[in-house]
């Protein structure tokens, strides 16, 4: 998968990684691109994208060679996923994770009964 990531309309920063999509292993995510532009005017955004990668220190490890700064460094959560956290020029949270079974079966999890 490619992201890409525009600043001010001019500079980009591209990253790429190489694989099947966790969530659906017969999908083709090899061109597969994302890509964000910064925003000018005054806004308060709330949203976090997330993005699942199965060697997450390696990819966060890449992406800080090219210059991506990283607010949280991969950690272990509580909550059993591994995350770092980075923010897009327009200030909208990122988190890069890997939950592997965690994701759909946590320990916790409560069976539906019929």
């Amino acid at each position: 998968m490619i992201f890409q990531f525009l600043y001010s309309g001019a500079q980009s920063v591209n990253f790429s990684t190489a694989g099947k999509c966790s969530r659906m292993p017969s999908a083709d995510i090899t061109n597969s691109t994302f890509s964000l532009s910064l925003e000018n005017s005054e806004f308060l955004s709330r949203t976090v994208i997330y993005f699942e990668h199965e060697d997450l220190d390696n990819w966060v490890k890449q992406l800080k060679a090219k210059g991506i700064h990283f607010d949280q460094e991969p950690t272990d959560e509580r909550y059993l996923w591994r995350e770092a956290v980075l923010h897009d020029p327009s200030g909208n949270k990122i988190k890069l994770y890997w939950a592997g079974e965690n994701r759909l079966n946590p320990p916790w999890r409560v069976e539906i009964r019929t």
